[in-house]
């Protein structure tokens, strides 16, 4: 196993097994990220905070979920501090700017307040548009007022129908605001939103995708992810994975990948204090000789809150050596890094049947699993619980194969999500994680 420490931020490395045929094979590495316990580590006085609210106003949101969302935002403006700033956008076919980077001192709270009071529906669903007015607000404030922590919280209960509808689209522009500092997180509200277009904006904005069935939900969760922007430990944190041109790897997980040839990097997003974060990445050996050592470098980078400079750190060497095919069947696995291993690859496999499922694929979703099942088992057969890591798969194969019930499928859709990304679910009435799971 290897570690680095930086800051109290700790990255290991370890493969699940470090010797592989003469003929080739399949290795998985695994690689830990710990956030440090408390942020006055990295910075001893709180970030100002520089956050756009972009609402969903189109007609959808008539009644109790525009009032959550009001109540919700209300409750982040009476928590913010008098050097923070506020933003509030809503969109429909329209966009309208409330609030433009209004200090929350005690009159700007008041007139953000009053403003929150007289939102309204009207329209379609320009989510795009409203988002990236926000954002717009923000960047502007931050040429102003540098070092400050910047976000957008999107809240909508809709598929956007005008302005960009693309998910790969709103996942370019979600990456760039990144790349400047800007993070973006998304809550969806009720039965019927678009995960894909939601997810897009939070996985390539270093954000968080929450699910809020009702009004009690979303307040919950947009107050939470407040609590959870205030103790950000590291923002924007990225892993590049240097490795030999002839070594392909494959990256388990919804993070946003950059590959390009012998190198890949994953954007791992922002951690909390802590917070942990797992990381699976499978690399197919080709045949070789014996002692051949075939090494992979992880670079980790971050940023520390508020800063706008990069720390970047040495890389961790991992190793995998070929051996003599007796040598590698007397090496005992780490069953403790092949059953973690194991549980992000399941988490892995369910989203993106859940995916599929979300977009009408059923019969690509009968596919997939059929093709990666067996080499699943082969994987857990010997592995503690494994065996019902099985099952679970098998039954969730026979629900994920056809129509959902909207409510069931966003739920397994977002749960799945943040087990593969080790981030908690912020509602207090967590919905069971595993409803196709039937007693046995």
């Amino acid at each position: 196993m290897n570690m680095e420490t930086h800051n109290d931020l700790i990255w290991k490395a370890s493969f699940d097994r470090r010797l592989v045929s003469t003929r080739g094979g399949k290795r998985h590495l695994l690689i830990d990220l710990q956030a440090p316990n408390v942020v006055s580590e990295y910075s001893p006085k709180r970030t100002p905070l520089n956050l756009a609210l972009v609402i969903d106003a189109s007609g959808s949101m008539q009644g109790d979920p525009l009032e959550a969302a009001r109540q919700a935002s209300i409750g982040i403006v009476e928590a913010l501090h008098d050097e923070d700033h506020i933003t509030v956008v809503s969109f429909a076919s329209d966009v309208i700017t409330h609030a433009d980077a209004v200090l929350a001192d005690a009159q700007g709270k008041r007139t953000v307040i009053a403003a929150l009071e007289k939102l309204h529906t009207r329209g379609m669903t320009n989510l795009s548009s409203g988002w990236l007015r926000g954002c717009e607000c923000v960047a502007q404030q931050m040429e102003r007022a540098p070092g400050t922590q910047n976000r957008a919280i999107v809240i909508s209960d809709g598929h956007a129908n005008e302005g960009i509808v693309d998910p790969e689209q709103l996942g370019l522009h979600a990456a760039e605001l990144r790349g400047r500092g800007l993070y973006s997180s998304a809550v969806g509200v009720g039965d019927h939103y678009n995960p894909t277009q939601l997810q897009a904006i939070a996985e390539h904005g270093s954000g968080r995708l929450h699910d809020a069935a009702d009004g009690q939900d979303l307040v919950e969760v947009v107050l939470g992810e407040l609590g959870e922007i205030l103790t950000t430990a590291a923002e924007d944190i990225n892993l590049t994975i240097s490795h030999p041109t002839h070594l392909p790897v494959k990256v388990l997980g919804t993070y946003p990948v950059q590959a390009e040839r012998g190198q890949t990097t994953v954007s791992l997003g922002t951690l909390v204090a802590g917070a942990q974060r797992q990381l699976v990445v499978q690399v197919d050996i080709a045949p070789g000789v014996v002692g051949d050592r075939l090494l992979i470098e992880l670079t980790p980078t971050w940023k520390v809150p508020g800063e706008n400079h990069t720390v970047t750190k040495p890389a961790i060497i991992a190793e995998i050596v070929l051996a003599p095919v007796e040598e590698v069947a007397a090496e005992l696995p780490n069953l403790e890094i092949c059953g973690a291993i194991a549980a992000m690859w399941q988490k892995d496999i369910m989203f993106k049947a859940t995916t599929m499922n979300s977009e009408g694929r059923y019969e690509d979703a009968q596919r997939f699993l059929d093709e990666v099942l067996p080499e699943f088992r082969a994987y857990v057969r010997d592995l503690p619980g494994g065996r019902d890591m099985m099952r679970q798969l098998r039954r969730y194969q026979r629900v994920v194969t056809q129509p959902m019930a909207a409510r069931g499928l966003r739920d397994n859709y977002v749960a799945c999500r943040k087990g593969m990304i080790m981030e908690e679910d912020l509602r207090h009435r967590l919905r069971d994680p595993n409803p196709w799971d039937e007693p046995r």
